[in-house]
């Protein structure tokens, strides 16, 4: 394929620091062909800009992204999966995703997203100060994950006592992040899961439909008459909304506590001048993004740099290397809250860029803004891993922070 280097992809010392391997491959091979994935990386800004943009590269993957399930688990359970999947937003192409997505729309209005943020703010507080006295707080398990978890329960309108089987349903669903499964166990974990929260959610469009209130279901449940097809939308696009927006934002808000406990300096910048919240949260998702890659597949043979792609294969465009391209962001390897970094790609770009933005970006700032009502903060002893992280689902499992106890 023309590659001149083999880069590692896929161990632990990778995840827990892709940087210096993705900046190699941006200088040496910018569309590398990766055997173990059997599929083209790219890592240029620019071309992962072209990539998101151009109808050459579809959306429309979830059949060969899963391929593999079939095989593994059984024809029937793995192709009602990707029957629904294949529906989902993030897997259509204009026009029929330029209909979904304006139908989605009507569930993510800015009013609606402001009127999450108090009940988002009182998780937080809750969540800190159950472990006040303590000094010490797991940023990952103990504050990211209720914040973002019981704010799309919320949002959801999803009882308290069903909230745990939404946190297990969304982190099996997060499993498929590369091309096929091979794993036995985790391909029947996906598949099960997917079908359970399918049912789930079945249910609760059901209870709606009867009894609407004021959450995302409901009102989307108006709207349904814009969908492109109405049979069974609100449920399949529910559960993407609910699967992708849990795991990827407390993801996110666990890299950005991350990124100020590793820059002390800047902590203290953002602690002297609150006004540059917003500039943090941006800086932090360019910096450290919760998910390393997007992918596409190619339907039309085409070039890209010096390489030729071929109909039918996949193609991945690393956000954390654009994030970092130095023809983009100047000294682009600092973490800087008073940069601009607004054409940073960790929501994407173009016709899919991300939905749920909005309401991520008020996750991050309200986490972000109740902890700042501490004095200090400092890594704790315990040292932060990446177990099972992959190219969608990055960030450390547990974050030990310390700080100084208040009863």
């Amino acid at each position: 394929m023309g590659s001149r280097a083999t880069y590692d992809l896929s161990s632990d010392a990778f995840f827990r620091d892709p940087y210096p391997t993705l900046r190699r491959m941006q200088q040496e091979d910018p569309v590398y062909f990766w055997e173990p994935m059997k599929a083209w990386m790219l890592t240029s800004y620019q071309q992962i800009h072209t990539l998101l943009r151009d109808p050459r590269f579809s959306a429309q993957r979830a059949r060969p992204l899963l391929s593999t399930l079939a095989a593994t688990v059984g024809a029937e359970g793995a192709e009602e999966m990707i029957a629904q999947w294949s529906r989902m937003v993030l897997f259509l192409d204009p026009p029929r995703h330029t209909q979904t997505r304006s139908f989605l729309n009507q569930g993510f209005s800015p009013a609606s997203i402001r009127a999450l943020r108090s009940g988002i703010e009182a998780v937080a507080r809750q969540a800190l100060d159950a472990h006040r006295a303590l000094g010490v707080i797991d940023i990952a398990t103990q504050y990211a994950d209720p914040i973002s978890l019981v704010t799309l329960s919320n949002l959801f309108a999803v009882p308290e006592e069903d909230r745990p089987q939404l946190r297990r349903w969304s982190n099996d669903l997060f499993k498929p992040a590369g091309v096929g499964i091979s794993a036995e166990e985790v391909a029947h974990r996906v598949v099960q899961s997917s079908q359970e929260l399918m049912a789930y959610m079945k249910k609760l469009v059901h209870e709606r439909r009867g009894r609407p209130g004021r959450d995302l279901v409901s009102r989307l449940i108006e709207h349904e008459a814009q969908a492109p097809q109405p049979e069974g939308e609100v449920v399949i696009q529910c559960v993407q909304i609910l699967a992708a927006g849990y795991v990827t934002t407390a993801n996110q808000i666990t890299n950005a506590v991350l990124c100020l406990l590793k820059h002390p300096s800047e902590l203290q910048r953002l602690r002297e001048d609150p006004g540059l919240l917003s500039h943090a949260v941006e800086e932090a998702m360019r910096y450290e993004p919760s998910g390393l890659a997007v992918s596409r597949i190619c339907i039309q043979d085409t070039e890209i740099g010096d390489k030729s792609i071929k109909q039918g294969e996949f193609v991945f465009g690393f956000f954390a290397a654009a994030n970092r391209d130095p023809e983009i962001f100047p000294d682009a390897d600092r973490f800087d809250i008073r940069r601009n970094p607004g054409r940073h790609l960790t929501f994407s770009s173009g016709p899919h860029y991300c939905l749920g933005s909005m309401l991520s970006r008020a996750e991050i700032e309200e986490a972000l803004r109740v902890l700042l009502e501490l004095s200090d903060w400092e890594l704790g002893e315990e040292p932060y891993v990446y177990e099972g992280a992959n190219l969608q689902d990055r960030a450390p499992k547990t974050l030990q922070m310390r700080f100084r106890a208040r009863s």
